[in-house]
């Protein structure tokens, strides 16, 4: 009984709705220490099997996405009097999968681009520190490499859901906004649990940032906030270059 049971559980861990689950809860458990030379890793990286292609479960469920969209969109410009409907239909797939694989591909090399700046950023701090002499140790890429796929994995998850409510209203951006009011309006309830449980996320999730950088800091505090807001200055200003140059 026992040995069928870790067969079953062997067979879940391998599956890919598990790993992507996994990867989904990471930004609530993983910390950076966990991927530090020499130490144990936690039980719960293992179940990632190979960290380094997690961004390609983010962007798969991406790749479905804007080729459901790119579907939609397709089938309701085209005018089918132009042209048979065999021929439209092929039309369709062919734009759509290249849609779909352009997506795929840009989104692991966007999923490592982040990390690797993320990863570049994070350490150069922990340089200045150490030079201020500061115990601050620093961050492997294999966790930023795997935080950025968690967190593109949420956006991923939601694209994709704009695809299916997109596709429920056949192209119609307007059907698609009233039929999401209508949703809303008739299960408030669920809507406010759902806004609830997605704060407490948020907030589950940056605590538990809080604590891995404690653990980088040697549990020094002023670190950790001096870092946050190197963090929120950055992406602020990044925010103000891309608003100027768009």
């Amino acid at each position: 009984m026992q040995r069928l049971f870790y067969r079953i559980w062997g067979a879940i861990k391998k599956s890919k709705v598990f790993r992507c689950g996994a990867l989904a809860i990471f930004p609530f458990f993983a910390r950076p220490l966990h991927f530090e030379d020499g130490k144990p890793r936690s039980k719960f990286l293992r179940l990632l099997k190979s960290p380094w292609i997690t961004p390609t479960i983010p962007a798969v469920i991406a790749q479905w996405a804007i080729v459901q969209v790119t579907e939609i969109v397709l089938f309701t410009k085209i005018n089918p009097h132009d042209i048979s409907l065999l021929e439209m239909s092929e039309k369709v797939s062919c734009f759509s999968k290249i849609a779909g694989w352009m997506t795929f591909s840009l989104w692991i090399v966007v999923t490592y681009l982040i990390s690797i700046v993320s990863w570049l950023f994070y350490n150069a701090l922990s340089c200045f520190y150490k030079k201020l002499g500061k115990n601050a140790k620093k961050i492997p890429l294999q966790f930023f490499v795997i935080k950025t796929a968690a967190v593109s994995l949420w956006l991923a998850v939601s694209l994709k859901v704009f695809g299916m409510f997109y596709e429920d209203s056949h192209g119609d951006i307007a059907s698609m906004s009233k039929n999401i009011a209508i949703a809303f309006s008739s299960h408030d309830t669920a809507v406010v649990v759902t806004f609830l449980v997605v704060g407490l996320l948020q907030h589950a999730a940056a605590r538990n940032n809080n604590l891995g950088l404690l653990e980088i800091y040697s549990g020094d505090r002023k670190l950790m906030i001096a870092t946050n807001i190197c963090v929120f200055a950055s992406l602020f200003l990044l925010l103000i270059i891309t608003t100027k140059f768009l």
